[in-house]
């Protein structure tokens, strides 16, 4: 089983058996029934969840959430809360003592261990 994360802050639950090839005759056809004005960022297969779920968004938020909660939630759950025109860029999984190191894209760097920052439930809004 897999998670699909998509960038307004979804997760959509699926098998990877589930996933069709794509094909010229899908463009216009969204197999996760996605809205239009959203996509997937990220895939994580629940079985290799470690401890916990990052999330980090376009305006510089970071969530950190139990992976217990990502693996039992229903499909189309909201993971965080978003401004108006933020978005999730990045989704990951990792462990409490885990060093974490992200870089933007215009040279900004964040580093610091997992732990620093709260686990959080669901619909969180990040720090």
């Amino acid at each position: 089983m897999k998670n699909v994360f998509t960038k307004n802050g979804k997760v959509i639950k699926t098998a990877v058996n589930d996933i069709p090839f794509y094909n010229s005759s899908m463009k216009n056809n969204s197999f996760f029934n996605v809205q239009e004005e959203d996509s997937l960022v990220s895939v994580l297969n629940v079985n290799t969840l470690k401890e916990n779920i990052i999330l980090v968004t376009a305006f510089g938020k970071i969530a950190r959430i139990n992976s217990e909660i990502v693996r039992k939630a229903r499909n189309n759950t909201k993971f965080m809360k978003l401004k108006t025109g933020d978005y999730l860029v990045s989704i990951f999984s990792c462990n409490s003592e885990d060093n974490i190191f992200i870089a933007t894209s215009n040279g900004t760097f964040l580093y610091f261990i997992a732990n620093k920052i709260r686990v959080s439930s669901k619909n969180v809004k990040g720090v």
